[in-house]
C-alpha cells in the first residue's frame, strides 16, 4: 500500500497538468500584454511630446499672427476672410452631402435591381426544380405501376397454376 501511495505522489493528475499548462499560458499572455502595454505607453509619451511641441509652435504662430494683425489692423479683414472661409466650407459641405445622397440613392437602386434579379433567378430555379421533381414523380409512379402490374400478373399465374394442378 505504501508503494502505491509513493508512486501516486510522483504521478500528475489531469487537473494539475491542465493547471500547469494554463499557468504557463497565463504567464506568456501576461508577459506579452506587459510588453504591449509598455510599447503603447512609449508611443503615447512620444505622441504627447510631439503634441506639446506642436501646441507650443501653434501658440507662437498665433501670437505672431495676433501681433501682425494688430500692427496692420487686419481684424476686420480677418473676420471677412473667416466668413468667406466658413461660407466656402458650408458650400463644400452641401455639395458633399448632395454627392453622398446621390451615391446612396444610386447604390440603393443597384441593390434593388440586383435583389429583383436574384429573386427572378431563384423563381426560375424553383420552377425547374419543381419540374424535375414532377418528372421524377411521374417516372416513379409509372415504374411502380408497371412493377405492380407485373407482380399482379405473376401472382395470377401462380394462383392459376396452383388451381390447375
Amino acid at each position: 500500500m505504501e508503494a502505491k501511495e509513493h508512486v501516486m505522489d510522483f504521478s500528475i493528475s489531469p487537473e494539475k497538468y491542465f493547471d500547469a499548462r494554463f499557468d504557463g499560458q497565463e504567464k506568456l499572455f501576461n508577459s506579452r500584454f506587459d510588453n504591449l502595454t509598455g510599447y503603447v505607453n512609449t508611443k503615447f509619451d512620444e505622441f504627447e511630446i510631439r503634441f506639446s511641441e506642436l501646441d507650443r509652435k501653434i501658440d507662437i504662430l498665433d501670437k505672431k499672427i495676433d501681433s501682425k494683425a494688430s500692427e496692420f489692423r487686419f481684424e476686420a479683414r480677418a473676420d471677412e476672410l473667416n466668413k468667406k472661409i466658413d461660407d466656402r466650407f458650408s458650400e463644400l459641405d452641401k455639395k458633399i452631402d448632395e454627392k453622398f445622397t446621390f451615391l446612396d440613392k444610386k447604390i440603393d437602386e443597384k441593390f434593388t435591381f440586383l435583389d429583383r434579379k436574384i429573386d427572378v433567378k431563384f423563381t426560375e430555379l424553383d420552377g425547374k426544380i419543381d419540374e424535375k421533381f414532377t418528372v421524377l414523380d411521374r417516372k416513379f409512379t409509372w415504374g411502380m405501376g408497371l412493377m405492380m402490374g407485373f407482380f399482379t400478373i405473376m401472382f395470377a399465374v401462380i394462383i392459376g397454376i396452383h388451381f390447375i394442378k
